[in-house]
């Protein structure tokens, strides 16, 4: 049997595009189609890149299933969304903020600002809609969050509670039913190396 687990546990970045890239090929390859499972504890990372996960898991039939051990911040929460079952541990989070600009580096003229601005209000709003559509969080709620750079972290119960999950897990056994365990603690233990 194919390894159906992609692991989300690093900054989304070109290569974590590029190792699920390679994942996913691997199951075109072996013809799998089976249950794709998504195992996240991620800080979060580049907008372009997590959108361009979401394209490039989007593009096979298989079901997939995220389960959140650990933490699910910023855009790794959109990834974590898009799959079609989502389960998370007792004790993990779930994080959004509306979008930051880092003007430090170099100077900017006024046009390159509002350049610079008008596409963060974009990115906000994509991200905004996104959550809106995969979530029943109220859109005053969603408007309030994004309007702000502040972190915004909903625990199991919340995440329950607005839809954000399907299930809260609490033991391995009840994992038995998404994946084998044997597969899962394997691959538990090789990301906490």
């Amino acid at each position: 049997m194919t390894e159906n687990i992609i692991e989300i546990t690093s900054n989304i970045t070109n290569y974590v595009f590029d190792s699920i890239y390679r994942k996913i090929k691997e199951f075109m390859k072996s013809g799998y189609t089976g249950d794709i499972i998504l195992l996240i504890n991620c800080p979060g990372g580049e907008v372009n890149q997590g959108f361009a996960i979401i394209d490039l898991l989007n593009l096979l039939p298989n079901k997939k299933i995220g389960v959140i051990i650990g933490k699910c911040d910023s855009m790794a929460g959109p990834i974590f969304l898009n799959c079609d079952e989502r389960y998370m541990t007792q004790n993990s989070s779930f994080m959004f903020h509306g979008t930051s600009i880092d003007l430090t580096e170099g100077r900017h003229d006024t046009a390159d600002i509002y350049k610079i601005c008008l596409k963060a209000q974009k990115i906000t709003k994509k991200i905004q809609e996104f959550i809106k559509s995969k979530t029943n969080i109220p859109e005053s709620e969603l408007q309030k969050i994004f309007k702000s750079t502040e972190e915004n972290y909903l625990y199991a119960d919340d995440c329950l509670k607005y839809g954000v999950i399907t299930k809260i897990i609490s033991s391995i056994s009840e994992l038995n039913i998404i994946w084998d365990t044997d597969t899962f603690m394997k691959n538990l233990n090789n990301t906490t190396k």
